[in-house]
């Protein structure tokens, strides 16, 4: 019988990129916890369709709900969340 590696999903929705930062250390986590686990970190516009076995999603709540056309700040508006070591710079806003 062969087993496979437990799959990780994290999907998230970043507008200011701190939901992205808090994405990549659930990720990061999965990770060390587990080497053997299979883990992706994706923004939600580039997932399709997720095949996991656990799936994380987060958004941020601007206005007490998510994230609605009428909510998200327009291209190049805002301010840019400072990189992770390694990592580039979050968008200010959703492409």
């Amino acid at each position: 019988m062969v087993v496979s590696a437990m799959r990780v999903a994290v999907v998230y929705e970043s507008l200011m990129g701190n939901t992205r930062r808090v994405a990549e250390a659930i990720a990061a986590g999965a990770r060390d916890a587990a080497p053997d686990v299979e883990v992706r970190c994706s923004p939600a516009g580039d997932t399709g369709s997720v095949d996991a076995d656990l799936v994380f999603v987060g958004a941020p709540t601007p206005f007490f709900g998510v994230p609605r056309a009428r909510t998200r700040p327009p291209p190049g508006h805002g301010q840019q969340s400072p990189a992770l070591p390694g990592q580039p710079p979050a968008p200010s806003a959703p492409r």
